[in-house]
């Protein structure tokens, strides 16, 4: 009906991910009118490119006759005989109002080829101020590949805009957690918002959670840590202790944090008849999908690689990268013949600094969306715990060494600032992971071999370092000298984070 509106507005939305692909059209697929004296659609759009697989987007709609709507304007149109704007109906308080009301009334809207159905949480009203609705909203700035709105500091609610088909592994893990498992880290599940389409079709339109008064996130908390502590560095010799130097409010923080991971990591191990969050052994199909998909990655990324492409900071990682691009694909073919125990859990699956709330005094595990480009399979795919645990290790990485990229971009480079950042990296990972292996001592989903330990926290922290040159190479070039010295620490031994890996049974410090 306005299809040939929409990819003028689409292209310029932070949520639209195909802003490099040629589209080829653009038609709406379902259309659901919302309940309201106001004229509100939930519009699934498919999106067919030239050359790619086309993908399935929501765009909610709102129709204005009295031209008054001033955001997200799509276009001027006639609508039931009458002039007006139509508009995004996320900028208009009355839709997010909407939303919120249908899933306080567990509402289910029939159509003629499905239904939508909005649903309470089990904590709903407990998380109601004087048991009633929040009555003002407003869009969050944070996101980007979904919508997000606040209600009140009471209520936090996610939009997402493309569409898969199968519960969103954010919504089904949120509710897991909240409601059969006494983890208490997280954004509670209070509601969601699902479409149904002809039986076989299961889309999650939104997620709703009890929103988390916070001071930002621990990318922020720690990178601040890492400028304090570079500033005092820079004065002292390279003789100095690096514990000395770093604040002791940091290191308890990442022992607090390591113990959330554990817990997060004990709670989504525990039995469950859910085939979804059931606990597994490891197979070989695991390492075969591991083997499969980290090669496949690296093959495409050394592809591509060419270091005179690259300014002095990072031309010498670039250059020995591709030196050693034996030994990386050696490593990689190493898990296909490793036997490993613990089990396959699920996890958070896209877990680093900036998925984590920090509240002033604890921290708050969030988004257990996924990498939003990836397959809902990949998503739910279940993995050793330490997966995650690498990935936490990669983060910290970076953020030591933003301030080093920052201060090249200034000043030039600086050996000293490189010297220290890794020195800090090193020191918080060792107690990172000491004490999380310390805090999962009595669970059962890791193995007690420190050798496997070993091997693959080497692996998952490959597996990410290459992700992320992938990720650097087509996005943030600049970046790319903290993914390729990722790698590089890995292969050649240089720095040995996994180094500190201790027998399950053997007494920590």
């Amino acid at each position: 009906m306005f299809e040939e509106h929409f990819e003028k507005y689409i292209k310029q939305c932070r949520w639209f991910g195909g802003k490099g692909r040629t589209i080829k059209e653009i038609k709406v697929s379902d259309k659901i009118t919302l309940p309201s004296k106001d004229f509100f659609q939930l519009l699934i759009v498919d999106i067919v490119y030239s050359s790619e697989q086309s993908e399935k987007y929501l765009l909610p709609v709102g129709f204005d006759d009295k031209m008054i709507q001033q955001q997200g304007k799509i276009a001027k149109v006639i609508y039931n005989e009458k002039e007006g704007v139509l508009y995004e109906a996320t900028f208009d308080e009355k839709f997010r109002g909407l939303l919120i009301d249908l899933i306080n009334q567990n509402k289910k809207i029939n159509l003629d080829n499905g239904n939508l159905i909005a649903s309470r949480g089990k904590y709903f009203n407990s998380f109601l101020k004087d048991k009633k609705l929040p009555e003002n909203s407003m869009i969050s700035q944070a996101q980007q590949s979904n919508t997000s709105f606040i209600y009140d500091d009471v209520f936090f609610l996610k939009l997402y805009r493309r569409l898969q088909i199968g519960e969103n592994p954010e919504a089904q893990l949120t509710k897991y957690l909240t409601e059969k498992t006494n983890f208490d880290k997280l954004p509670f599940f209070a509601g969601s918002i699902q479409y149904n389409k002809n039986k076989d079709e299961t889309y999650t339109i939104a997620l709703l959670q009890k929103y988390i008064t916070n001071k930002g996130d621990a990318w922020e908390y720690f990178s601040n840590g890492v400028k304090r502590f570079l500033n005092k560095a820079a004065k002292q010799s390279q003789y100095a202790q690096t514990e000395e130097l770093i604040e002791p409010a940091i290191t308890q923080k990442v022992r607090l944090l390591a113990k959330r991971t554990a817990q997060l990591h004990i709670a989504l191990s525990d039995f469950s008849e859910n085939g979804n969050m059931k606990p597994e052994p490891v197979s070989k199909d695991y390492r075969l999908f591991l083997y499969e998909s980290t090669m496949e990655l690296a093959n495409n990324i050394f592809s591509e690689l060419n270091f005179d492409n690259y300014g002095d900071l990072i031309k010498d990682d670039v250059a020995r990268l591709i030196s050693v691009k034996d030994a990386i694909f050696a490593k990689i073919q190493e898990i296909k013949n490793m036997n490993i125990s613990g089990q396959l859990i699920r996890t958070h699956a896209d877990y680093h600094l900036g998925q984590i709330l920090f509240t002033g005094d604890d921290f708050i595990i969030s988004d257990f969306e996924g990498e939003p480009t990836r397959s809902f399979s990949l998503r739910t795919q279940k993995h050793i715990a330490l997966r995650d645990i690498a990935g936490i290790i990669r983060s910290f990485h970076y953020a030591a060494y933003a301030p080093v990229l920052k201060n090249h971009s200034q000043n030039g480079q600086t050996p000293l600032f490189t010297y220290w950042a890794q020195q800090w990296y090193q020191y918080i990972s060792e107690v990172f992971l000491n004490s999380y292996l310390k805090d999962v001592l009595q669970a059962n989903f890791l193995s007690n071999v420190p050798e496997e330990l070993d091997y693959l926290l080497d692996f998952y922290m490959l597996e990410k370092a290459i992700y992320e040159l992938d990720y650097e190479l087509h996005n943030r070039p600049s970046w790319l000298m903290v993914a390729a010295k990722g790698v590089l620490q890995i292969i050649e031994k240089r720095v040995e984070v996994h180094h500190f890996v201790k027998a399950k049974g053997e007494k920590y410090d």
